[in-house]
């Protein structure tokens, strides 16, 4: 290594930790949040370092808890999202919107496929469509009496909350009445687990990079009925069970790009969870260190080479 000794500080508080990389109190910080951004991009002693990440986002609907029993449900509330103001107005720019597990940097990733559209107008269509009007006129569709009403989780991390709320006011434009609920992430991912949720908006790395294993971790059917299992959503679709297990199998890139075009079609028309964005991992290092290059396979995989000195 290029540096006599590297301190790794824990700075909790994101606001604190802006501060000491402003000042100096410390030269790299691996942690940015998206908010921050633009401050750090008016700083002449800063640089800011984004890349493209392997966390993303979505909605993580219960498939066996009516209404999301309905694949026709769920689509007309992801067509109610829309990503590109949560993107510009909360992630700052630095996200992409999601269509599947499959991050967009990825070469196995099918580009010609898009996310559901925003259209409030398609959504308001096929709710109609399904039953659910709103008969009494207060705002909120209804079907047999019962109001479209249905919770929704999020950890307390500052980000989601603001996804969440963000979320709640765009589901209110298409007469369903999405109640916010947050929780300390620990307690958030009990509920998530023993599936004790209607909804729930959550995010998953892909820390190992098997692309496979995420949709088989997520979506295949032999996890559905498993106590704790990471099938949180219960998803059953066998069609979809039949992509995963011939994504897994198959070796030759060429033969494998229409197998995940295939999964990440299935995952837009059928909607077992919403993927809402991929967002941007980001870092910030002081100009008078050097080397400092961030790499989705992990923000100290360039350490070796940071060096420090005069600007």
């Amino acid at each position: 290594p290029k540096l006599d000794r590297i301190v790794l500080r824990v700075v909790p508080e994101p606001s604190t930790l802006l501060t000491e990389l402003i000042t100096g109190g410390l030269q790299v910080d691996i942690s940015v949040a998206p908010d921050q951004t633009r401050q750090l991009e008016q700083s002449k002693e800063i640089n800011l370092v984004a890349h493209p990440g392997k966390t993303v986002y979505y909605i993580g609907w219960n498939n066996k808890r009516a209404p999301f029993t309905a694949s026709a449900v769920r689509r007309a509330l992801a067509m109610a999202v829309n990503r590109d103001d949560i993107i510009n107005a909360l992630l700052f720019g630095q996200g992409t919107a999601a269509t599947s597990t499959v991050p967009p940097w990825h070469p196995l990733s099918p580009k010609d496929v898009q996310p559901l559209p925003y259209d409030v107008a398609a959504a308001n269509r096929l709710l109609d469509s399904l039953g659910w009007k709103d008969g009494n006129g207060d705002g909120i569709r209804e079907k047999n009496g019962r109001p479209f009403r249905f919770t929704l989780l999020s950890s307390d991390n500052p980000l989601n909350r603001s996804v969440v709320e963000v979320l709640q006011s765009q589901f209110k434009k298409v007469g369903v009445d999405a109640q916010v609920r947050v929780l300390e992430f620990q307690t958030l991912l009990a509920q998530h687990k023993t599936r004790d949720f209607d909804a729930v908006f959550t995010s998953w790395v892909l820390d190992n990079f098997q692309m496979a294993s995420a949709p088989a971790s997520l979506f295949h059917t032999s996890l559905a009925d498993v106590p704790k299992s990471t099938n949180r959503s219960s998803v059953m679709l066998p069609e979809l069970d039949r992509l995963i297990d011939q994504a897994a199998g198959t070796t030759d890139l060429n033969a494998a790009r229409p197998i995940w075009k295939q999964l990440t079609q299935v995952l837009q028309r059928e909607q077992p969870v919403t993927f809402i964005y991929w967002l941007n991992e980001l870092t910030a290092a002081r100009k008078e260190v050097a080397g400092v290059i961030m790499d989705p396979r992990g923000d100290l995989l360039s350490m070796q080479q940071w060096s420090l000195g005069r600007r």
